[in-house]
């Protein structure tokens, strides 16, 4: 439903940064800019709406045996305040989300069985055990909304809003005994526009009269499957952000959280 939108949705929300650029950078001592990373284990929600049994093989398979995978994001944040407690942000990301397999163990390949006996003559040379490893790599662009709970010195807050992500490539990684390589696909998705839903809390400290720390905990679904196929596929991703932030303009930063 949703990859029919994800081009027009993709623009609107550059659209939305684009206009907004001009009024955070000239609003006096109520923008930021923040630097960050993110931590995180991301996953995929996989879901079957075939009947055929080899599709369903494939679904049953890749349940039992695909999981969660370490990751990360990095980029830069715009803040501006709309009033005491609600700021909106943009900016840019770069985001790695995907998952793995579990080890295979003691594969035999179709051209070890005997064609007179059926019996597996082992090849010496070839891998028993392999892993593979799936990362999707995303540029994104949020639009979010954040409410202050405390106007302090240490600033409690809540996140929620959407990114429009556009698709660079697909990083595989195929692990075995003897190697490990790394190869991409260049499309294997159904759309390179796609949109995400985004949810975050966190804590901001400041360290400095201009300067902000912050760390939050956050969660990203993929509202636009990966492929449009009986086999859906839904990245989503659980992290916690880590950030720098530096306040713009003659206020202060304690000055900047305030309604005059």
């Amino acid at each position: 439903m949703y990859n029919a939108f994800n081009p027009i949705m993709m623009k609107q929300l550059i659209s939305v940064f684009w206009i907004l650029v001009p009024s955070l950078l000239s609003a006096q001592g109520k923008v930021s800019i923040d630097v960050l990373g993110s931590f995180e284990v991301s996953n995929r929600n996989l879901s079957n709406s075939s009947e055929d049994e080899f599709v369903i093989d494939i679904f049953e398979k890749r349940q039992r045996e695909e999981s969660s995978k370490p990751n990360y994001r990095t980029g830069l944040n715009v803040n501006v305040q709309l009033n005491k407690k609600l700021w909106i942000k943009s900016g840019f990301r770069f985001a790695s989300v995907g998952y793995k397999s579990k080890t295979q163990y003691d594969l035999v390949y179709p051209d070890e069985y005997d064609p007179v006996t059926g019996e597996p003559i082992f090849q010496p040379s070839l891998p028993r055990e392999v892993r593979y490893t799936y990362n999707y790599w995303f540029l994104e662009l949020p639009v979010m909304a954040r409410y202050i709970f405390s106007p302090k010195k240490f600033v409690p807050y809540a996140e929620l809003g959407f990114s429009g992500i556009y698709y660079l490539t697909t990083r595989t990684r195929y692990t075995t005994e003897t190697e490990d390589l790394v190869y991409r696909l260049e499309s294997p998705v159904n759309s390179v526009y796609m949109v995400t839903a985004n949810l975050g809390i966190g804590i901001n400290v400041y360290v400095g009269p201009r300067s902000q720390m912050f760390i939050q905990p956050n969660f990203r679904y993929h509202l636009s499957s990966t492929a449009q196929a009986p086999l859906k596929e839904h990245l989503f991703n659980v992290g916690t952000e880590v950030g720098y932030r530096v306040f713009l303009g003659k206020k202060t930063a304690e000055q900047g959280v305030e309604t005059h």
